[in-house]
């Protein structure tokens, strides 16, 4: 029996487009959840390259978690000036709301302070869409900067090995 090899190619390449058509669809549909970081607030003697630092580690940590889309900054500062927000007066239902009306799913926001040889990182990240209360994290060292960034990529990391806070 003779076989026509170009009739046998039109089912698999039929196929192959299908697959494909199938994963786009797939892969369209699975949306990451959005994460916005506020500059954190500067205590004490904080230089802006130390502030920057401790500030990336903490992006950084909890952006390695999983499916997450960092927020532009430019988006929401817009925002704010549209509707007349001024975060001094905004408490965690005010950032709920402002993450809800900007589809973020998380907010993370706070203050570095250096006292003498202090440093001390407190922030939380807030579940726009949960009602859990936010998740607070206290961080201090008394041995340098350097000292705090391994204490908060460490900290950060068993806070998310133990909770499943985000979702794929």
């Amino acid at each position: 029996m003779v076989y026509n090899l170009k009739r046998l190619h039109i089912p698999f390449y039929k196929l192959l487009k299908g697959l494909l058509l199938v994963s786009i669809c797939l892969t369209a549909n699975t949306k990451a959840n959005s994460i916005y970081f506020f500059n954190l607030k500067k205590t004490g003697t904080i230089n802006d390259r130390s502030s920057k630092a401790i500030q990336n580690e903490i992006k950084n940590a909890i952006l390695k978690q999983g499916n997450l889309d960092l927020v532009n900054e430019i988006e929401l500062t817009t925002f704010l000036e549209q509707e007349k927000i001024d975060l001094k007066d905004c408490d965690y239902p005010c950032y709920k709301k402002l993450g809800v009306k900007n589809n973020l799913n998380f907010i993370v926001k706070g203050e570095i302070t250096k006292r003498s040889s202090v440093w001390q990182v407190d922030f939380v990240l807030i579940d726009v869409l949960s009602k859990q209360e936010p998740y607070s994290f206290s961080i201090k060292s008394k041995k340098g900067s350097i000292k705090l960034l391994s204490k908060i990529k460490n900290k950060i990391n068993d806070f998310f090995n133990q909770n499943n806070v985000i979702k794929p």
